[in-house]
């Protein structure tokens, strides 16, 4: 076997890798202690084991100090024979086998008392979107200072499976180069170049590379994208749901056994997620299957969930009903949309929120954002700052999703060189959230959407502060009443929510408390429903159908541009707000001008939409002034008819058989589309013998 020999500080560690090794650990420097001896590995007792024993481990890898030395099987308990037992090491020794000991194989251990070890990591991933991707950096152990970067040149997925395998992350997905993931800090050095891996090796320094130190070249920088050993299932979006664990080769669950924010915390990050909202208990996003992997964590502020402590992989007895889940700040958000699932896309980075530029931008990225939100489906991807200008730095441009990313910032994108706003990118995605039974899109019963399925939500506790959370999400205006018992029918399908208890800062339905998902006991009978003011209005009549259109977006009253403004897209604000059939369309700020933006122009419906925000219309600001209010004057239009009929001597035609007879007639005769009624005289009758002329 031909070794390369970087240092002489690396000829034990290379030497020596097939003789130790840890297995089952959260990374390259973790995990069950195993020795190889007598053409067969096994593993050492945990009788005596202590942290000088564990330096000596620690060393033998190439490791760093020992972080955490553990016992009692902590990382799953090995098989073959318990080589060693009671080792005495001083720290001085350059390897385990030169430690005292009782002598191969003679100890009467069990592999539930396996020796482990958790030495810190000599290689991190840094400024990447969670815990298993960004930019590569390895600890300087030639100076043994410091932290430097590894040049991209040549850099390909041999090289990033082995940063990914001892990083403690899954598969290689992508290796980076060209600082993707930003460039180094000047004050590290580039101290690899021309890594050159098999793609077996156990830590990147033991592939062939060439040592440098060069503070030139990172613009260079190297960086992987790995796949995540932890996810969420079940949530309301991707920062939402049941915690999984994956080890020895299968996910599974957490126990919610001392689950609080802290441990909740280390997922969010670990994802890539925001701050912690809420630790969930009681299997709140669902039963999982398979092991439960840990419970009784203590997470403090380790960076990822498998560096925790805890009782052990599979050392509990818990069940699938306590599955712990979490729910996490989300970094992305729509803004200025006409619902939660609709605006502009904005991510979080850096301590600050930023745009996408809309280069390239097209339906597979709007599906990503729409998945990574909780929404539906991709309706429309809109660029030309379609919803207005945003602000700060743009963060992502040349968006190049494949599709199946959970998060927009794992797609392939730019991330320098762009200043222009006007070119912001926005979404259009199916909505989470509906009224049904309503006269409209403001009123109805609840129903929101969960893991691909409509359901409904149940009155337990419903209140005015659960149905305005709904009016918001909505973009309707305030709540006016929350109904329950079924006012708007029964719905189908499961009863999704109950115990709502929502605060006036939740946005979404689907971000307040509850009782978990699924998981409570009601009939459709309890179905709940709201009555939200309208989203659009008419200002400045004595009437309420007739005035100045004004609409409600981003929490905020605004007006309508008259150009393009006709019959039909009056008839849609005249449907929607129950006020009859158009009765005249108004221009040029004909009811007054208005305050604040002009929402909309050029607004374009067929006119059979139930909303005039459903019309195409354009969003961007424009330059049309107050003076181009556009307004309608709703209402109906009553026609009196004077009737006569003849009838047999002695036939009294005010009888009902009669009065129904001539209203059928009536209406085929006159072909009236839509209500009509005969007026009763003062004595009761409608008909009465006339006398003289008629007027």
């Amino acid at each position: 076997m031909e070794l390369k020999i970087i240092s002489d500080s690396d000829v034990c560690s290379v030497c020596t890798l097939a003789l130790v090794r840890l297995v089952n650990g959260s990374h390259s420097c973790s995990g069950r202690v195993e020795v190889f001896n007598n053409g067969q590995w096994g593993t050492v007792c945990d009788n005596g084991w202590d942290y000088s024993d564990a330096a000596v481990i620690c060393t033998e890898m190439g490791c760093g100090n020992v972080f955490e030395q553990r016992i009692g099987g902590f990382f799953g308990q090995g098989s073959g024979p318990v080589w060693l037992s009671d080792v005495q090491c001083y720290n001085s020794e350059t390897t385990l086998r030169h430690c005292n000991f009782q002598g191969w194989g003679q100890n009467s251990c069990g592999h539930e008392k396996d020796a482990t070890v958790a030495c810190y990591r000599r290689i991190k991933l840094e400024n990447g979107f969670n815990a298993c991707s960004g930019r590569v950096e390895i600890f300087n152990r030639w100076e043994n200072t410091n932290w430097g970067t590894v040049c991209g040149d040549d850099w390909d997925l041999s090289e990033a499976a082995v940063v990914c395998r001892e990083i403690g992350c899954g598969d290689a997905i992508a290796a980076k180069g060209a600082a993707y993931f930003g460039e180094g800090f000047n004050w590290y050095p580039v101290l690899l170049d021309d890594v050159n891996c098999i793609g077996n090796e156990l830590t990147l320094t033991a592939c062939d590379s060439k040592k440098i130190e060069d503070f030139q070249l990172h613009y260079k920088d190297a960086g992987v994208i790995c796949q995540s050993l932890v996810k969420m299932v079940n949530g309301t979006n991707s920062c939402s749901g049941r915690v999984e664990v994956f080890f020895d080769g299968q996910w599974g669950t957490v126990c919610d056994d001392g689950w609080d924010q802290s441990d909740a915390a280390v997922v969010c990050r670990e994802m890539g997620c925001g701050d912690v909202i809420e630790a969930k208990s009681g299997a709140y996003f669902g039963q999982g299957s398979g092991l439960v992997w840990l419970s009784d964590l203590q997470c403090g502020s380790y960076s990822t969930l498998r560096n925790c402590n805890s009782k052990g992989w599979g050392q509990n007895s818990c069940g699938h009903e306590k599955d712990a889940g979490v729910a996490c700040q989300l970094n992305i958000r729509l803004v200025n949309g006409i619902s939660s699932c609709s605006g502009r896309v904005e991510v979080f980075r850096d301590g600050q929120w930023g745009t996408v530029f809309d280069d390239g931008w097209d339906l597979t990225d709007a599906a990503v954002v729409c998945r990574e939100m909780g929404c539906g489906d991709a309706i429309e991807a809109i660029g030309g700052a379609y919803f207005g200008q945003g602000a700060g730095q743009i963060f992502m441009g040349s968006v190049n999703c494949v599709g199946n990313e959970t998060i927009l910032s794992a797609c392939e994108s730019r991330r320098t060189g762009m200043y222009d706003h006007s070119k912001d990118a926005g979404v259009i995605c199916d909505p989470s959230l509906r009224l049904i039974n309503g006269h409209n899109p403001c009123f109805g019963r609840v129903e929101v959407l969960y893991n691909g399925i409509w359901g409904t939500v149940c009155d337990n506790g419903w209140d005015l502060s659960d149905a305005a959370a709904v009016c918001r999400e909505m973009g309707c205006g305030d709540v006016i009443e929350a109904k329950s018992a079924a006012h708007f029918g029964q719905g189908s399908g499961p009863v999704w929510i109950s115990d709502l208890q929502c605060s006036d800062t939740d946005s979404r339905l689907r971000d307040c408390k509850s009782g978990g998902w699924g998981r409570g006991t009601c009939g459709h009978e309890k179905d709940a429903g709201v009555i939200c003011k309208d989203n659009v209005r008419l200002v400045s009549s004595t009437n309420s159908c007739y005035g100045r259109v004004e609409v409600l977006r981003a929490g905020q009253w605004g007006t309508v541009c008259d150009d393009g403004w006709d019959a039909s897209d009056a008839a849609v604000v005249c449907r929607q707000l129950g006020c009859g059939t158009v009765l005249e369309v108004k221009n040029a700020a004909y009811f007054g001008k208005g305050s604040g933006t002009v929402w909309m122009n050029n607004v374009n419906c067929f006119g059979n939409e139930t909303t005039l925000m459903s019309c195409s219309y354009n969003a961007t600001p424009n330059r049309c002034d107050h003076e181009k209010d556009a307004g309608v004057i709703c209402g109906s239009v009553k026609v009196l008819l004077r009737v006569e009929v003849k009838t047999t001597l002695g036939v009294d035609p005010n009888t009902a058989g009669i009065i129904n007879k001539l209203s059928e007639e009536i209406g085929k005769k006159l072909q009236i589309n839509g209500t009509f009624s005969l007026k009763t005289q003062n004595d009761g009758n409608i008909f009465h013998k006339r006398i003289g002329a008629a007027p």
